[in-house]
């Protein structure tokens, strides 16, 4: 089992994360889409003050699904961003992804009530790696290949997967986006919240554009590295 948190020490923390059959949480098995696959699913889950399990929900398909990570927006929601390959199931609802995998936003409220799930994608490989709060919307950052549509932004890829960065409310539409892209590989690798925005860690490998910012090449193609930084509505 793989696992991140996000805790509120006074009123409990929620953790999310990646399991394989058998896994189990504070003594409750954790419900795989098929037991008798070897591939891995997901789970979110909220725990109280003392540690002891409020709820926990799980999510997956045929093949392997991952968890980026976990936030919490400030209507007290829980939301997750993973990659889901294949069909996944949540909530009783099926979702399939544009391509080989795309990413996934997911919302929970009080008690565990699934309020939205909402695949980020196109038709190649996609996915996401962070997510953080935004007031009452969520920040996300991910990576594509070939073309991927985010609200009214329409983006394609250079010389390799490129990147993103993504402004969701709970609806599932997209209220701004910022590409990352260029003539090699680039790769948003971490992202935090900051007072009326975010910063995006960015390891470009060649020539890149941060939402129109130019950057030169790296003299290492191997250990480009950037910071973006941008306000939310």
């Amino acid at each position: 089992m793989r696992c991140t948190a996000s805790p509120r020490p006074a009123t409990g923390s929620q953790i999310a994360g990646t399991f394989d059959p058998g896994a189990e949480l504070l003594g409750e098995s954790l419900v795989s889409f098929d037991e008798r696959s070897p591939r891995a699913d997901g789970f979110v889950a909220e725990l109280d003050p003392a540690g002891a399990r409020r709820w926990v929900q799980s999510f997956g398909g045929k093949a392997d699904d991952a968890v980026a990570g976990v936030a919490i927006d400030a209507a007290g929601r829980i939301a997750i961003a993973a990659t889901a390959v294949d069909p996944v199931h949540i909530g009783g609802s099926e979702l399939t992804a544009a391509g080989p995998a795309d990413g996934m936003v997911a919302w929970w409220g009080p008690g565990g009530t699934l309020l939205n799930a909402v695949l980020l994608g196109g038709p190649d490989f996609d996915g996401l790696r962070a997510i953080v709060p935004a007031g009452e919307r969520v920040v996300v950052a991910g990576f594509y290949a070939g073309s991927i549509r985010l609200g009214s932004r329409a983006l394609t890829a250079g010389g390799g997967d490129d990147g993103f960065v993504a402004e969701l409310e709970l609806a599932g539409t997209v209220a701004q986006a910022w590409p990352v892209g260029g003539e090699g590989r680039e790769e948003v690798t971490a992202l935090a919240a900051i007072p009326g925005g975010f910063v995006a860690g960015v390891a470009p490998h060649a020539r890149a554009l941060l939402d129109g910012a130019a950057l030169p090449a790296p003299a290492d193609p191997m250990s480009g590295a950037a910071i973006l930084i941008r306000p939310v509505r």
